[in-house]
C-alpha cells in the first residue's frame, strides 16, 4: 500500500509540469507529454481500472448509494476544473503555497471524523508542518512575491486545498455507511475525466488554429489520466496505510513539480529549494517509521541521484536543452517502469505470502493426520514430509521467479508420494493433494506475467523512435530499425531486471525465514487462534515448538545458505541493472544522433 501512495505522489508531481510544458511548447515537449500519456493510457487499458466491469458495478447500486456516486462524480469534475484553471492562469507563488495545505487538511479531517488508531497529533502535526515548511522554501526560492495578487487567487487555492480532503472523505464515508462501491466510483470518475479531456480537446481544435491546438491535446491526455490513476492509487493506499504517512508522502508531488519546472524552464534549482527538499525527505522518513520497502527506497534513490546528477552536469557543461532531455529521459522511463511494476509486484508478493500460509497449513495438517495413524512407519514419513517441505521453501527462495524453469513445482518427491500412498489413508491423500495444489498455484504466481514486459518494451521503443524522428531522420527504414532494435533490447533488459532482482526479492521475506527455522505465522499459533485450526494441528504445532520433526542441523544449514544472499549483492545487482538500462538507452540515442543507421 505504501508503494501505491508513493506512485500517486509521483504522478501528481509529474502531471502539472508536463501539462504546462506541453501547452504551447515546441514539438519535443509535445511528444514527451504524448508518450507519458500513452504509457498511462496503456496501463489504463490493460485492466488497472477494469472499465469493462463498470456498468455491472453501477447496476448493483440503489438509492442512497447511487446518489453518493453521483455526488462523488460531480466533485471529481469540480476538482478537474480547479486543476486546469490553475494550469492555464499560472497562480502566483503565495496562492500556490496555500494550495499545498491540502495534505495537512486531509490529515486533520480524516483523523477527526474517521479516526486513526495510529495517529499521534503531538508527533504527526509538527512533522507535517516541517514538510509544509520545506515546500514553502522550494516554491519561494528564486521567486518574487507578487505585488498585485487578487484575493480570488487565494480563495481558489484554498478551495483546491480543501477539495482532496472532501473528495476522499466522501469516498471513505460512503464506503463505510452505504453500499457504495469504491471501485465503481473510481472507474466512473476516470471515464468522466476522459470525456472532459476529449471535450476540451475538441473545443480547442474548433477555436484554435490546428498548428497551435495540436500541442494542447497531449497535455489534456496526460493531465486527466495521470490524476485519475493517482487518485485511484491514493484511495487504495488509504485502506491499509496510516493517514500521517499518506499526508506526508503527498508533499513529494510539489517537490517533483518544482524540480522539473526549474530544470526545464530556469535551467537550475535555487539554493533554498535544496533545503526544502531535505525537509520534505526528513518528514517522510519520520512518518514512514522506516516501514517502506528497501527496494522502493533504493530505486527512488538511484533514480533521484541520476536525475540530479544530470541537472548538475547540464548546468556545469551548459548543454543544450535537447541533449539534456535525451539524458534525463533515461531515469524518467526507468522510473515509469518501476512505478508500474512495483504495485503489481507488491500485490503478487502479498498473494504469494497468503499462498505460503496455505501450504504451511496443509503440510502441518498432513503431519498431524500422519501422526494420528497407528502405523510404525508414520514417524519416518512425517519427518520426510517436513524435510522435503523445507527443501521446497529453500528452492523457491533461492531461485525466485526461475523456480518453474528449474522444475521444482511439486513439494514432495516421487518417493515421498509413494510413501504417503502406502499409508492407505484417504484423509492423508486428500490433504497431500491440497498442499500440492497450493504449491502449484504459488509457482504460477511466481512466473513473470507474459506480455507485460513486451508492452513495457513497446512503450520505450516508441520513445526511442520518437527521439530518432526528432533528432536525426524521418526515413521510415531508419525508424523501423530503431523501433525493432530498441524493442528487443528493452524487452531483454526488462526481464533481466525482473528475474535477477525483483523475482528473488518477491519471496525472500521474513515469513519464509521463520518457516525454515520452525517458526510459524501468528494465525497458526495455537496459543492465539487455537479455535481456527484443528486440534490435531495445534497439538502438532506444540510438538514442533518443543522440537521440530526434522534434523536441526539441516535446518540451520538451510538458514546459513539463505543468509549468504547478502544485501550488498542485491544493491550491486540493482545498480548493474540500472547501468545496463542506461547504457542501452544511450547507445540507441547515440546511433541515431550520429546517423549510423
Amino acid at each position: 500500500m505504501k508503494a501505491r501512495a508513493i506512485s500517486a505522489a509521483v504522478l501528481w508531481g509529474l502531471s502539472g509540469p508536463v501539462a504546462v510544458l506541453g501547452i504551447g511548447a515546441d514539438n519535443l515537449f509535445g511528444v514527451l507529454a504524448c508518450l507519458f500519456g500513452g504509457a498511462l493510457f496503456s496501463w489504463l487499458v490493460l485492466g488497472q481500472l477494469q472499465i469493462k466491469t463498470l456498468f455491472q458495478d453501477v447496476s448493483r447500486l440503489r438509492g442512497r448509494s447511487l446518489i453518493m456516486l453521483l455526488i462523488f462524480s460531480l466533485l471529481f469534475i469540480l476538482y478537474y476544473f480547479v486543476w486546469f484553471y490553475g494550469i492555464y492562469h499560472y497562480r502566483p507563488v503565495e496562492a500556490l503555497v496555500i494550495n499545498y495545505l491540502w495534505p495537512m487538511i486531509l490529515y486533520l479531517t480524516h483523523t477527526k471524523f474517521f479516526g486513526d488508531r495510529g495517529a499521534n497529533y503531538f508527533v504527526d502535526i509538527p512533522v507535517l508542518a516541517v514538510a509544509f515548511l520545506g515546500v514553502s522554501f522550494i516554491v519561494f526560492s528564486g521567486r518574487d512575491v507578487s505585488a498585485d495578487t487578487d484575493e480570488s487567487e487565494f480563495a481558489l487555492s484554498f478551495v483546491a486545498a480543501v477539495l482532496p480532503a472532501i473528495y476522499f472523505g466522501i469516498l471513505r464515508y460512503s464506503e463505510e455507511k452505504t453500499y457504495f462501491s469504491k471501485s465503481a466510483a473510481l472507474k466512473l470518475s476516470s471515464i468522466i475525466g476522459f470525456v472532459l479531456c476529449s471535450a476540451g480537446a475538441i473545443a480547442t481544435l474548433s477555436i484554435e488554429p490546428l498548428a497551435e491546438a495540436k500541442d494542447y491535446f497531449p497535455a489534456f491526455i496526460m493531465g486527466i489520466l495521470s490524476i485519475s490513476i493517482a487518485n485511484k492509487l491514493f484511495a487504495e493506499a488509504a485502506d491499509g496505510t496510516n493517514t500521517a504517512f499518506l499526508s506526508s508522502v503527498s508533499y513529494f508531488s510539489p517537490v517533483i513539480a518544482v524540480v522539473l519546472m526549474s530544470f526545464f524552464i530556469d535551467g537550475r534549482i535555487p539554493g533554498g529549494a535544496w533545503f526544502g527538499i531535505v525537509l520534505v525527505i526528513v518528514s517522510n522518513v519520520l512518518t514512514s517509521r522506516l516501514l517502506v520497502s528497501h527496494v522502493q527506497l533504493l530505486v527512488v534513490a538511484v533514480c533521484a541521484f541520476y536525475m540530479l546528477s544530470w541537472i548538475y552536469v547540464r548546468q556545469a557543461l551548459d548543454l543544450t536543452i535537447d541533449v539534456s532531455i535525451y539524458l534525463a529521459s533515461i531515469p524518467a522511463f526507468f522510473a515509469l517502469f518501476v512505478g508500474i511494476t512495483l504495485p503489481r509486484l507488491m500485490d503478487r508478493r502479498s498473494k504469494i505470502s497468503e499462498k505460503f500460509h496455505s501450504i504451511v497449513f496443509f503440510v502441518l495438517s498432513l503431519q498431524a493426520e500422519i501422526d494420528e495413524l497407528d502405523e510404525p512407519r508414520a514417524g519416518a514419513v512425517s519427518r520426510t514430509v517436513y524435510k522435503e517441505f523445507l527443501e521446497y521453501v529453500h528452492d523457491v527462495v533461492r531461485n525466485g521467479a526461475r523456480t518453474e524453469s528449474r522444475g521444482k513445482i511439486s513439494i514432495f518427491s516421487q518417493e515421498a508420494k509413494t510413501a504417503l500412498r502406502s499409508l492407505k489413508a484417504p484423509k492423508v491423500d486428500e490433504v497431500a493433494y491440497q498442499a500440492e495444489k497450493a504449491a502449484a498455484e504459488c509457482v504460477y504466481l511466481l512466473r513473470p506475467t507474459f506480455g507485460f514486459f513486451e508492452i513495457f518494451a513497446l512503450v520505450l521503443s516508441a520513445g526511442a523512435t520518437a527521439l530518432a524522428a526528432i533528432g536525426a531522420s524521418t526515413d521510415p527504414t531508419v525508424l523501423a530499425v530503431v523501433a525493432l532494435l530498441s524493442f528487443v533490447v528493452f524487452s531483454i533488459v526488462g526481464r533481466v531486471i525482473h528475474i535477477n532482482y525483483f523475482g528473488n526479492e518477491i519471496v525472500s521475506n521474513e515469513f519464509i525465514r521463520n518457516v525454515q527455522l520452525g517458526k510459524f505465522p501468528s494465525f497458526l499459533n495455537p496459543t492465539k487462534n487455537a479455535s481456527e485450526i484443528p486440534a490435531a494441528v495445534a497439538h502438532n504445532l506444540a510438538a514442533l515448538d518443543a522440537g521440530p520433526n526434522s534434523d536441526k542441523a539441516e535446518v540451520e544449514a538451510l538458514e546459513r545458505t539463505l543468509a549468504s544472499q547478502r544485501l550488498g549483492w542485491r544493491i550491486v545487482a540493482t545498480f548493474l541493472n540500472f547501468a545496463i538500462f542506461a547504457l542501452m538507452w544511450l547507445l540507441v540515442i547515440e546511433f541515431v544522433s550520429d546517423g549510423h543507421f
